[in-house]
């Protein structure tokens, strides 16, 4: 019985020893994912610090207050950039400009002023309502609305100068 226990005990410290490593690697783990945060996140740090620096060295070469040929060469292409990002949005502002003629709806959209509704909320154009009432009258026969140049109604053939019951 002794040598059953023996060999119990020294299985149980075997258990022991490995439950004891599982420990120990688990908490390297543990220990090694945080400072893998921490070297990220230092990184990143880093990163921000070096951008910052480098568009107050950018800024500094603009102005001419830092005169080195090497660095200047880096500059070239940036500043080619910059060009091209000037011109995106100079091309991006023209396209954004109101047509000429153009009205506004209610909803900041610009639409063209004989367009009826706005593409973007449906909204009737009223200044082209307003427009367009303003370019019709009614006919003195037949009382139908009918456009302010019309010399004759399109709907009694009345001329449009005449007196309401007069007929030509």
């Amino acid at each position: 019985m002794p040598e059953v226990q023996a060999k119990f005990e020294e299985g149980l410290n075997t258990v022991r020893g490995g439950i004891q490593q599982g420990k120990k690697k688990l908490q390297n783990m543990q220990e090694t994912a945080e400072l893998k945060r921490q070297i990220k996140e230092a990184s990143h740090q880093k990163t921000k610090i070096y951008l910052e620096l480098g568009k107050q060295v950018y800024r500094m070469i603009r102005e001419g207050r830092i005169q080195n040929e090497e660095l200047l060469q880096t500059v070239q292409p940036i500043t080619a950039q910059d060009k091209i990002i000037y011109e995106a949005l100079k091309l991006m502002e023209e396209l954004n400009a109101p047509l000429p003629g153009a009205v506004k709806c209610s909803c900041g959209i610009f639409l063209p002023k004989d367009q009826p509704f706005c593409t973007a909320c449906g909204r009737k154009n009223a200044e082209l309502e307003s427009t367009l009432a303003q370019l019709k009258t009614s006919c003195a026969a037949c009382k139908a609305e009918i456009p302010q140049e019309a010399a004759y109604c399109p709907c009694c053939g009345a001329a449009v100068n005449l007196n309401p019951g007069e007929v030509c």
